[in-house]
């Protein structure tokens, strides 16, 4: 029996693996103190009936492009990369309750805290 069909009675699929990095005990620690001092300025600001919005960051590069799909047997997939190249771009986006999209600002670069603010 062939292991892609024995895979496939079972309904077992090929998958990317997803990779994260997680973080050390020193930036743990850091974390949570500023998890606790965010939660005391989002109380201060509520109680100043303050506009909360909701900020991230999401960034486009070449890395976005699937590394694995499949193929008949004999047949390799292959693209040239200059068809998917794109410059760098980083996108922060705000979002409140009351106006929906407030504001959107893209970068050429990595959004660090000096071309943030």
């Amino acid at each position: 029996m062939k292991l892609c069909r024995l895979y496939r009675e079972q309904h077992i699929t090929r998958k990317v693996v997803k990779r994260y990095k997680g973080a050390s005990e020193s930036k743990w620690e850091q974390y949570l103190i500023w998890q606790e001092e965010s939660w005391n300025a989002l109380k201060l600001a509520r109680n100043r009936n303050q506009r909360i919005l909701f900020v991230d960051e999401l960034v486009f590069t070449k890395s976005t492009i699937p590394r694995v799909d499949y193929a008949s047997k004999g047949n390799n997939i292959t693209v040239d990369e200059r068809d998917f190249y794109h410059r760098y771009i980083a996108c922060v986006a705000a979002i409140s309750a009351d106006r929906g999209i407030d504001a959107i600002m893209t970068f050429d670069t990595a959004v660090t805290k000096e071309t943030f603010c």
